[in-house]
């Protein structure tokens, strides 16, 4: 009896080892294959702002560098010739970015990387400048926004950098000398 009990137990505990053996093996295989990722951002732009300043293009792209330095951003490309500068990867801020929302705009969206590509496109007789702002963004919410405030601050700073030693304040507006 002793025997039949010995071999019952013996019985057991191998299709309990096995099974254990299984359960290990399916969860080593599910934790490896979660490693990989599943979605990837591709990158699309979210938005298009421009200015047209009273300074031709080499000034302006001096204002352009110098405003991108000043406000913590990289830059990744430059071509003056071409006009072109570009920004390297940030992340989106709280106040940066948006989804819109069941008719209003969800600010704070986390995981999301914009970049900004100026143009610098000269106009006439190379004495006005435009500049182009496109906002790319790498993002897995498919309708993420710009809200516009980084870029209207940029194209503010580039004026600034662009204003005369000498300005005449007069009861019509500002006058640069």
């Amino acid at each position: 009896m002793r025997q039949i009990r010995n071999s019952c137990l013996a019985g057991r505990q191998a299709k309990l080892e096995i099974r254990n053996i299984i359960v290990i093996i399916f969860v080593l295989f599910f934790m490896a294959s979660c490693a990989k990722p599943l979605f990837e951002a591709k990158e699309r732009e979210i938005g298009n702002y421009s200015k047209t300043y009273n300074a031709d293009p080499n000034d302006v792209y001096d204002a352009i560098t110098k405003a991108l330095g000043n406000n913590g951003y990289s830059i990744v490309k430059e071509n003056l010739d071409d006009g072109i500068v570009e920004t390297g990867w940030r992340a989106s801020t709280a106040d940066s970015h948006y989804i819109p929302l069941f008719s209003r705009k969800d600010y704070g969206v986390n995981g999301a990387y914009y970049k900004l590509v100026f143009k610098i496109v000269p106009e006439g007789d190379r004495t006005k400048s435009n500049v182009e702002i496109v906002s790319c963004a790498k993002s897995l919410a498919a309708t993420l926004m710009t809200s516009g405030k980084e870029e209207k601050k940029l194209l503010r700073k580039i004026q600034q950098y662009l204003r005369g030693s000498y300005i005449k304040v007069t009861n019509i507006g500002v006058v640069e000398e």
